[in-house]
């Protein structure tokens, strides 16, 4: 089950400045009036490209230098949102050196460095982007989580795997451990296959005692916000954490929770969390069933005795299923929605459509692109479907 860090914060696009012409020479003002001009139309390369000239031409003009700072940090969150955290730190260190007080490219390095496991050097960015402008909303809270997490994941073991960084408790143990790398594997495998994409980028998965994983996971009473839903027994925040007690599954249990979160991981990826909860959970339950089919008369009763909820009213957040018994009921539909859309478009049309969402668009617009159909046209043929596979 996957639950969005609530008190995870933004990454922020900066603006430029002008200055006035009379202040700096010729050539230092054009160009940064073209470094204004490609910061406006996103052209962040270009900008940066411009306002090191200017900034060359005019070393002590601290708007050009701001600006430039605001250059690399626009370009570094582009580069985090597409996956590139090596670039993304670069460019973000960059515009710390050219404004020490940049808050918002500090946190942009507490995030990146934070989304890297250096939670070391997460901790030291976001101190010092807090120090500058403590009001950045969600920044608090987000500090104190990675401060949490950080006092719990010293005393853990960290094990490189070729596509996944494992952060685990001793009390996982040696076959613990094995069957956590072999699931991981396996998911990497199938998974990918499923959605079409295979990253470089490493997952982060983070294996708690289980005591830890209740208190950093925030399991809250239904409908109330918080991290971690009671009915979850694991969570995806960017990275994917679940408790160590073996007692809890077998290993195909184990299994379908790793395949689940990390589906939830590459649909962050692909559509960088503009993917809306039903297609979202929904892709993830599928997962699920690649380890071990889900027995289609589960949903037979569902069917029956339930009515279909539109999905443009079903629930948007975690926050809006209330308990366990809603979730069961949400979670059918989610899983059925996704199987037409997998079963009647295939995989590579799924990631087309989820690559849409990533470039912003809307679902509407998404489905149209991907699947040649409005969501509305789907959604009347969905259900015609759902039953003949179930045989309600």
């Amino acid at each position: 089950m996957v639950r969005p860090g609530g008190a995870a914060v933004a990454v922020f696009f900066l603006l430029a400045g002008a200055v006035a012409c009379l202040a700096v020479s010729r050539d230092a003002y054009e160009n940064n009036k073209k470094g204004v001009e490609a910061m406006a139309g996103g052209r962040y390369q270009n900008a940066i490209e411009y306002f090191r000239n200017a900034v060359n031409d005019a070393p002590e003009e601290q708007v050009i230098r701001r600006n430039l700072s605001n250059a690399y940090n626009n370009y570094g969150v582009a580069l985090m949102k597409n996956g590139n955290l090596p670039g993304a730190q670069e460019n973000l260190e960059r515009a710390v050196q050219y404004n020490p007080k940049n808050a918002y490219a500090l946190l942009g390095l507490g995030q990146a460095y934070y989304k890297s496991s250096r939670t070391d050097l997460a901790l030291r960015y976001l101190n010092e982007a807090h120090n500058v402008k403590p009001d950045i909303p969600g920044l608090a809270d987000f500090l104190d989580k990675v401060r949490r997490e950080s006092a719990v994941e010293t005393n853990l073991k960290k094990v490189e795997l070729s596509h996944f960084t494992i952060v685990s408790s001793e009390s996982l143990g040696t076959d613990g451990l094995a069957d956590v790398k072999i699931a991981l594997d396996n998911a990497y495998a199938r998974v990918g296959a499923l959605l079409d994409y295979f990253p470089q980028e490493k997952v982060v998965v983070v294996v708690y005692p289980e005591a830890d994983f209740a208190r950093l996971s925030g399991s809250v009473p239904a409908g109330q916000p918080g991290m971690r839903p009671a009915w979850a027994h694991a969570v995806f925040d960017g990275k994917i954490r679940l408790p160590a007690a073996k007692e809890r599954y077998t290993k195909d249990a184990l299994r379908k929770i790793l395949y689940h979160e990390y589906a939830h991981a590459l649909i962050r990826m692909l559509a960088k969390g503009n993917c809306p909860l039903w297609l979202n959970e929904g892709l993830a339950c599928y997962a699920e069933g690649l380890v071990q089919p889900h027995d289609r008369s589960f949903f037979a009763p569902f069917i029956t005795r339930a009515t279909f909820v539109p999905l443009g009213k079903l629930p948007s957040s975690y926050d809006a299923i209330k308990g366990a018994w809603e979730a069961n009921l949400f979670y059918r539909e989610f899983y059925l929605v996704a199987s037409y859309c997998i079963d009647r478009y295939g995989s590579t049309s799924v990631r087309q459509c989820l690559g849409a969402l990533g470039r912003g668009t809307t679902v509407n617009d998404a489905f149209r692109a991907a699947f040649g159909v409005s969501m509305d046209e789907m959604e009347r043929s969905w259900a015609s479907y759902v039953f003949a596979k179930t045989g309600a």
